[in-house]
């Protein structure tokens, strides 16, 4: 009867034991497919396909090539999908102690990965699926591996983020520095007469209510004010004729400056003027104030505030609230930061 026992147990363990070895195949092929639509996307368009603006960030932070990233990506599952289909119904032999180290060193990379992402201030939908498989894959080998990837991640992930910075970030003042300086932010502008005010427009270019607010502000004909160009990510096809262009100019600023403030859609305006600073909300409310027509209070806030407020230097003792109640609605006058439109 012992003997019985000890034979159902270990053909349950092996049933068990083969379960885990199939899911560990279709996970790999299915997320081998995804990297793979991704790298001929990447070569067809020239670009990563970013579901998220948040991905395009990221993107342009590393200082990895995207499709050296995904032929790593193509590599490592190619080769967890060969591994799972040698796997039989035990865990053991050579597969097995090649499969258990390997998924160790892929979950290693993501902590590093996770913590840039995590510095940033924005995450990648697509890099935190693939995070989400290789996760996956460690536990379908057991609670064992399961534990030791976890520990594997969280000390790669500490580890990255005290050592290292995004590209485009001073490792001194940090990301404090580029959340107050918005210039660096700026793609073009437009000088002003000396003594007008100064606008900085911040959109996004799948936002069509950001579109029309731009297309007035480009169509001013006396140039009555400087007209300062944010982009939340770096444009594909919009055109800027009459603007002097910034190289090298830093979106994440936009975004980090933003967020700071709570604001969650654009396209907003900031008039900056005599030391008072005006942030209008959503397309109506910039259209009223180019055709000089005013903001309404619902969805504008003021504050008094000099230059060093949002060029580096500290907004401690003057920085105002936004009201939250006031913010607009994406999709009704104004496109979400993080998602994005595209009507």
């Amino acid at each position: 009867m012992e003997s019985d026992n000890s034979s159902g147990m270990a053909a349950l363990i092996g049933r068990r034991s083969n379960l885990r070895a199939v899911w560990g195949r279709w996970l790999s092929a299915v997320t081998l497919l995804l990297i793979a639509a991704q790298t001929a996307y990447l070569l067809v368009q020239g670009e990563s396909y970013c579901p998220t603006t948040g991905c395009k960030v990221v993107e342009e932070q590393s200082p990895l090539s995207p499709l050296i990233m995904n032929a790593g990506g193509l590599v490592f599952f190619a080769a967890l999908l060969l591994l799972f289909l040698a796997l039989r119904r035990r865990e053991g032999g050579m597969v097995g102690a090649v499969l258990g180290p390997l998924l160790l060193a892929g979950i290693a990379a993501e902590g590093v990965l996770f913590a840039f992402q995590y510095q940033t201030g924005f995450f990648c939908l697509y890099c935190c699926t693939i995070l989400a498989a290789i996760a996956l894959l460690n536990l379908f080998l057991g609670g064992g591996q399961g534990l030791r990837a976890l520990f594997v991640f969280a000390a790669v992930f500490l580890a990255s983020f005290l050592l290292t910075v995004p590209r485009g970030l001073d490792a001194a003042a940090g990301q404090a520095a580029v959340r107050q300086d918005i210039d660096a932010g700026t793609l073009a502008w437009r000088e002003g007469p000396a003594g007008a005010e100064k606008r900085y427009f911040f959109f996004a270019e799948d936002c069509s209510h950001c579109k029309a607010a731009l297309a007035a502000l480009m169509q001013d004909p006396k140039h009555k004010a400087t007209l300062r160009l944010n982009p939340l990510a770096p444009l594909q096809e919009l055109e800027l004729p009459g603007l002097e262009q910034q190289p090298g100019f830093r979106p994440e600023a936009n975004r980090i400056f933003l967020a700071s403030l709570g604001i969650k859609s654009v396209p907003v305006l900031l008039v900056q003027d005599s030391g008072a600073i005006q942030i209008l909300l959503g397309a109506e409310q910039i259209l009223a104030h180019v055709r000089g027509g005013g903001a309404t209070q619902n969805n504008s806030f003021i504050e008094q505030l000099d230059d060093q407020s949002i060029h580096g230097q500290s907004r401690q003792s003057s920085q105002t609230a936004v009201p939250q109640t006031d913010f607009l609605i994406p999709g009704k006058d104004g496109c979400s930061v993080d998602v994005g439109c595209s009507q």
